[in-house]
């Protein structure tokens, strides 16, 4: 068989990223992936093929989950249900963000509609634990000035914390290289002394128990809280309810209250400013969902690699990996050894390549992990796993009042008392994205969990996240009127009457840390033979996280390969 510059071994998102950027920098790329679908954890299987998987064990394969179940097994052989197509693997919701690496990516590389067909999010909404209702994130001044539940106080601290954001710097980044959107934006707003220098209003505390009362400038040389929830709150008084939704909304803080206490201000910031930033891009709200499921994403990008001269084998046996000594006595990668029954042929083969692209998990199955001492000793379970469920439901939420791509996130609450409370995040679709038919919505949701978490309980919490979800009051200004309702809200439960059903469920437990300690900066570089580069799994569970991340981490994979200096995605003309 040929020779290559890279081979890649599987095609989730990250891989699929990094076989595209090399492929444009054109390195000659062997993409292979033993699964017989595309996407790995980013697979969208069907009704059967999820049971098919369930049958036969094998959830490993789907992106190496360690649980996966089904439930409504009885509804499955259904008309209906047999057209449903569920992401039951993936980390977070696989949204887009409408100023995100991905679409900036897809955009050099022809466009997003060349290799991709989206729709757009019709709003982002925040469950409120105080009164059971959903609060619609911000998208324009106007929808602040048109909420009701808002006296005018808040709307005018809400609206000095929006105009403080530095929009500008994050608009200006977006005009620069692909690849570097977000780290540019936060080194922008460092360099230029935003978050230090800029006459910003802080609160003067009020008596004990009180809000405190915004009204004066911060001089110069102040400093300002550290932590982004704390500069919500104090420097310009907002409750805790509209920090919480900034914070795990708009900032994209996916932990515990705890953890979203110590979130940094300046992460903080940028992670706003870039929100607004994508307003009114490509839709309302900042993301776009892809028509056709998650591995649909996976697919644009073996296009656009398969385009610049990629060779992809899907359903490939790999047998083993050669290994040559060095100069140095260090081993270097040398090629793969492909097993018989695949694109490769009925009979075994090998191909020699320069550099091995792959998850770690694949690296110490075959022994590519060279630890010894103290590393060697170290446990390297995971400390945390992605909660996935996905529901089928006879509805939209909120009894019939909330149709639609909506986009949905729980601030951490004591949603079972048996579980850490950390925040949850889903993506309710319908039919227009082609994974439901007429009548029909999916709703699927995430979470961060401890691993020791038992899965009965990992379970209950999501389920009691879905109840809290069906049981909620849609915001009236989320609540689309008769003439903005599509065709596709005519046959849905009618308004306010009763929450929906569940139909069919899956359930599903992801591994997080493990891999990407062994992938990350705790093993040093020598700690893998020579050309050979770790593809970690992403720990990102926000909506449009995980995908940002995967390109983050396949842009780092082929500035490994291709020199830090490398463009990410040039354009092949020039």
């Amino acid at each position: 068989m040929d020779d290559f510059d890279v081979a890649v071994i599987g095609t989730g998102l990250a891989e699929s990223v990094a076989a595209a950027g090399l492929a444009r920098a054109g390195k000659r790329v062997l993409h292979v992936d033993p699964a017989p679908r595309y996407g790995g954890s980013w697979s969208t299987l069907s009704v059967r093929e999820a049971h098919e998987v369930i049958a036969s064990g094998s959830h490993a394969e789907v992106g190496g989950l360690s649980h996966f179940s089904v439930d409504g097994a009885g509804n499955a052989r259904t008309t209906d249900l047999a057209a449903v197509r569920v992401d039951p693997a993936v980390c977070g919701p696989a949204a887009l963000q409408c100023a995100g690496e991905a679409l900036r990516v897809l955009e050099q590389a022809g466009g997003p509609g060349t290799h991709l067909e989206w729709r757009p999010v019709r709003a982002c909404l925040v469950f409120d634990h105080s009164d059971a209702s959903l609060r619609k994130v911000p998208a324009a001044r106007a929808d602040i000035f048109s909420d009701g539940s808002l006296p005018p106080v808040t709307k005018r601290r809400l609206m000095r914390v929006l105009q403080a954001l530095p929009v500008d710097l994050c608009r200006r980044a977006a005009r620069g290289q692909p690849g570097a959107l977000a780290v540019d934006a936060l080194s922008r707003i460092k360099q230029e002394g935003f978050a230090a220098s800029q006459p910003m209003v802080a609160a003067a505390r009020g008596p004990e128990g009180t809000l405190p009362t915004p009204g004066r400038v911060v001089s110069e040389g102040e400093a300002l809280p550290a932590a982004l929830r704390t500069w919500l709150r104090e420097t310009h008084g907002l409750d805790a309810g509209l920090a919480d939704l900034l914070v795990h909304a708009v900032a994209g803080c996916d932990g515990s209250t705890d953890e979203a206490a110590v979130m940094e201000r300046e992460e903080g910031i940028s992670n706003m400013a870039m929100h607004l930033s994508a307003l009114g891009t490509y839709a309302p709200s900042p993301f776009l969902m892809a028509v056709h499921g998650a591995s649909e994403l996976c697919q644009a990008f073996c296009r656009v690699a398969a385009v610049a001269g990629a060779t992809y084998m899907l359903g490939q046996p790999i047998e083993g990996v050669r290994m040559s000594p060095g100069p140095d006595g260090h081993l270097n990668f040398a090629g793969l050894d492909l097993g018989p029954g695949g694109p490769a042929g009925p009979t075994a083969a090998s191909v020699t390549a320069r550099f091995l692209v792959a998850a770690p998990s694949f690296l110490r199955a075959h022994g590519l992990l060279l630890l010894d001492g103290a590393e060697a000793g170290r446990d390297f379970r995971p400390v945390h796993a992605a909660a996935r469920a996905v529901y089928v439901l006879d509805g939209p939420l909120c009894g019939g009042d909330l149709p639609g791509v909506v986009a949905l996130v729980i601030p951490p609450n004591d949603l079972n008392p048996d579980m850490p409370a950390r925040c949850v995040y889903g993506v309710q679709v319908d039919a227009t994205t082609q994974l439901c038919p007429e009548g029909h919505y999916i709703v699927s949701l995430s979470s961060r969990v401890d691993a020791e978490c038992s899965t009965a309980d990992t379970r209950a919490h999501m389920r009691a996240a879905l109840d809290a979800l069906m049981n909620s009051r849609a915001p009236l200004n989320a609540v689309p009127t008769e003439e903005e309702r599509g065709p596709n809200d005519v046959g849905n439960v009618s308004r306010g009457t009763r929450p929906p059903t569940v139909l069919w469920s899956t359930f599903s437990i992801l591994p997080l840390e493990g891999d990407d300690v062994i992938g990350g900066p705790a093993i040093e570089r020598n700690a893998l033979p020579a050309g050979v580069v770790a593809l970690g799994r992403s720990p990102s569970i926000g909506i449009g996280s995980s995908v940002e991340d995967a390109v983050v981490r396949g842009r780092a994979c082929v500035a490994a390969i291709c020199g830090p200096d490398a463009a990410f995605f040039p354009d092949p003309a020039t």
